[in-house]
């Protein structure tokens, strides 16, 4: 008997080892840690970006020392998103206390510009963690009050009204913590330059909805800095 059961644990040995072994034709595909990535869908997603533009153009024109230069915003109507940026970023350089130009005179510029991403084929993407432990709250709470609401006491009643509840908390952590993840997203540059010279830059990647990417394609904006 001891032999056989000595025999066995060497067969299953044997096979776990090559179920683990180290090689393979090719790289085996791993995930990333667990990351954030906003998405855009709002006007005010934009407006959002653009006053965290004019906070770090401001806060570098002050450690830089460009106090004394203004800002000239060159108009290039390419894109709807371009055109709303465009004047969002205006309203917040302004409202920043930077001097806006009119004029086409150059010097340093600041530019902006997007580019579109589509994915073909992802594969499956996972929810986020605890996505799955709220449906199955809320699957639980709907089965309770189901089986629980044709003999009501008042214990019973008490039951339902905690289902209910957690339902509900279930649905909310849901509802406003979890957004789709699309195929499209869209990786947008500032840029403030003088000449070829690189002096602050900012880029951000943010998912958009699949009939979005029209708004941002063909997007090439240049604001230029004069001196006084």
């Amino acid at each position: 008997m001891k032999t056989k059961i000595i025999a066995g644990a060497i067969v299953i040995a044997s096979l776990t080892g090559c179920a683990t072994g180290n090689n393979s034709q090719v790289p085996l595909a791993s995930t990333y840690e667990l990351t954030n990535q906003q998405k855009m869908q709002a006007a005010h997603h934009w407006d959002v970006l653009a006053a965290d533009v004019a906070f770090r153009v401001k806060e570098h024109f002050k450690t830089a020392s460009l106090t004394n230069k203004a800002i000239n915003v060159v108009p290039n109507s390419n894109s709807t998103f371009e055109q709303g940026f465009e004047d969002l970023l205006i309203t917040q350089m302004v409202e920043q206390g930077l001097d806006i130009r009119a004029n086409n005179n150059e010097h340093l510029k600041l530019t902006f510009h997007t580019q579109v991403i589509r994915h073909n084929d992802r594969g499956y993407i996972r929810p986020k963690p605890g996505a799955h432990t709220a449906l199955a709250l809320i699957a639980t709470g709907v089965w309770a009050v189901v089986n629980i609401a044709s003999n009501s006491t008042a214990a019973q009643d008490a039951l339902i009204g905690a289902g209910i509840l957690g339902t509900g908390i279930a649905m909310d952590a849901v509802a406003g913590d979890i957004s789709s993840v699309t195929n499209k997203e869209v990786i947008i540059s500032v840029s403030l330059m003088d000449g070829d010279k690189y002096l602050m830059r900012k880029t951000g990647i943010y998912y958009i909805n699949e009939p979005d990417d029209g708004q941002c394609e063909t997007l090439s904006k240049n604001i230029s800095v004069v001196a006084e």
